[in-house]
């Protein structure tokens, strides 16, 4: 048992080392992905009608190209800060949930409008002992794919449900929808189906694996429902009351 014990504090220094050079390493490399977006600014605003159109196609790519690979290093530094976070320094407040659904729903506004999809939000005023922060990269990564994986000029119902010890929070939206032998994996980190590569090529593939480690963290619960071509719901209980953490 000793000799196990001792093995196994290896494994977790031994994770945690190369969670934090990872890190490290991801962090180093948003500098050059910032110059290379300003200097697309400047050829945009400065030079774009002296640039010839078959350079302007080039250009845009390398534009969406950074884009991606920019939204790709944030969420890898999310997951990574969330991970090496001990449960212990989480800051545990009450958290009005209608407020936060809808300061979320303010931020996810445009993105919702460029594909024409509107948003329904049926949230009773409700107070959970949670931390804000983190409550809010979870059900923002959830809506946030709602309208992704949302078929152009959808709907996407953002609900809740309320008893004396815990809150539902359900996201639906009318999408493209999750393959049966697909679901058990849609939480791993870079995991995508098939249908969701082709409808969207700009995710990170890395949302849905935030979404599961922080609601480890939080003590939450997670469930999902899904149709092909109809449209998938992400439902999150949440203890209204905190729950004693007893581990990350």
């Amino acid at each position: 048992d000793q000799m196990l014990s001792i093995a196994n504090n290896r494994l977790i220094l031994a994770n945690e080392e190369k969670n934090r050079q990872m890190l490290i390493t991801t962090h180093d490399l948003k500098a050059p992905f910032a110059g290379i977006e300003s200097n697309i600014e400047v050829l945009k605003y400065q030079y774009w009608n002296e640039i010839p159109e078959s350079v302007k196609g080039i250009i845009e790519r390398i534009d969406i190209r950074a884009h991606m690979l920019r939204d790709r290093i944030n969420a890898i530094l999310v997951l990574g800060n969330l991970k090496s976070k001990p449960v212990d320094q989480l800051n545990i407040e009450p958290v009005e949930i209608s407020r936060l659904i809808r300061d979320i729903a303010e931020t996810l506004q445009e993105k919702a409008e460029s594909r024409g999809v509107s948003l329904h939000i049926d949230i009773s005023p409700v107070a959970v002992d949670s931390n804000r922060e983190q409550l809010s990269v979870l059900l923002s990564n959830l809506m946030s794919n709602a309208i992704s994986y949302s078929q152009e000029n959808g709907r996407v119902y953002i609900s809740s449900a309320s008893t004396e010890v815990e809150t539902s929070i359900s996201i639906k939206d009318q999408g493209i929808g999750i393959r049966d032998d697909a679901l058990p994996r849609i939480f791993d980190e870079y995991f995508r189906t098939k249908e969701a590569n082709r409808f969207n090529k700009q995710s990170t593939g890395l949302g849905l694996a935030i979404v599961k480690v922080i609601a480890q963290k939080l003590k939450l619960r997670l469930k999902v429902q899904s149709e092909i071509d109809k449209g998938t719901m992400f439902t999150v209980i949440i203890p209204r009351k905190a729950v004693t953490n007893t581990g990350g």
